[in-house]
């Protein structure tokens, strides 16, 4: 387990100056995966989940051929996901047990585990805010009309 604060990209060192001026590391870029196709063993949801995934890792430049494997179960956790998701609207969260009493469901169990795996994979993308600006693959705003600039 990593201790102390997590540590910045190259690029996002670069942005603040190089305060320490060392030299900066060398990162490795990935290649191009122009014809990146998802394995045949996903299911329909997890393609959907390919499908939108891909094009933005690609516009971000974080897309590589050896990531194929691990984007495919990062997508495979989010299809089982959205399936409990589906079975749990359906029946509802909890059910009656042959006791009398009222559990939940095994499916909340199961969908929050394949969510919080898919989280854990994800960062390794940048699937979240704060991965992103520790990748140093975060967007500017695209809303030029701030209202604070009228003040």
């Amino acid at each position: 387990m990593a201790r102390g604060r997590p540590r910045k990209s190259a690029q996002a060192h670069a942005a603040s100056g190089n305060p320490g001026k060392r030299a900066l590391r060398v990162e490795p870029t990935p290649g191009a995966a122009a014809a990146l196709e998802p394995p045949a063993h996903l299911k329909p949801a997890a393609r959907e989940v390919w499908n939108r995934v891909v094009p933005q890792l690609r516009a971000w430049n974080r897309l590589s051929p050896v990531d194929r494997e691990l984007l495919a179960g990062f997508c495979a956790l989010m299809g089982r996901h959205y399936e409990l998701e589906d079975v749990i609207a359906e029946h509802g969260c909890t059910y009656l047990s042959p006791t009398g009493l009222v559990k939940e469901r095994p499916e909340a169990k199961l969908s929050a585990q394949a969510l919080n795996a898919a989280r854990l994979i994800g960062e390794s993308f940048g699937f979240s805010p704060q991965a992103r600006v520790r990748l140093g693959t975060a967007e500017a705003p695209e809303d030029d009309d701030d209202p604070l600039d009228s003040l």
